[in-house]
């Protein structure tokens, strides 16, 4: 698997939800993903459509805790925000100051098909709305 870069088209278009009957995709891919995954230092997630796969699914790293993140809802945003440079792997060299809210409430399936539902902030919370926004067509860095 390879990642895309900034000129590929797949990059700003939204990915499509994993459906019930898709569930065993989603793992097989998702073990592929994180073999990539797992090869790249200093680096806190990638998604699905990085690797050309228009499906709702990344991976994110946070203190050494990895996270399988499928068919993500951002259900509640706080109205405080901050302001944060970031680069992207499928943007190499490129820097950007971005705005994220400081709190978010998070809903995804994790790898077993269970309903996760969290409440993430700080660099966490920037971690997943870097990644949520490769999933809608909006990378942060276009």
């Amino acid at each position: 698997m390879r990642l895309i870069k900034s000129n590929n088209k797949k990059l700003k278009k939204k990915s499509l939800p994993y459906s019930v009957d898709e569930m065993n995709k989603a793992r097989s891919f998702s073990k592929k993903m994180m073999k990539e995954f797992n090869k790249l230092s200093g680096v806190y997630g990638v998604s699905a459509v990085q690797f050309g796969h228009l499906k709702q699914m990344f991976i994110m790293r946070y203190r050494g805790v990895k996270r399988l993140v499928i068919n993500p809802c951002i259900v509640h945003k706080s109205t405080e925000t901050n302001i944060q440079e970031e680069s992207c792997l499928s943007y190499p060299g490129k820097i950007k100051k971005v705005k994220c809210h400081n709190v978010i409430v998070v809903e995804y399936l994790d790898k077993k098909g269970n309903v996760i539902k969290e409440k993430l902030s700080g660099m966490e919370a920037r971690i997943f709305q870097h990644e949520y926004n490769h999933l809608i067509g909006k990378p942060n860095l276009r």
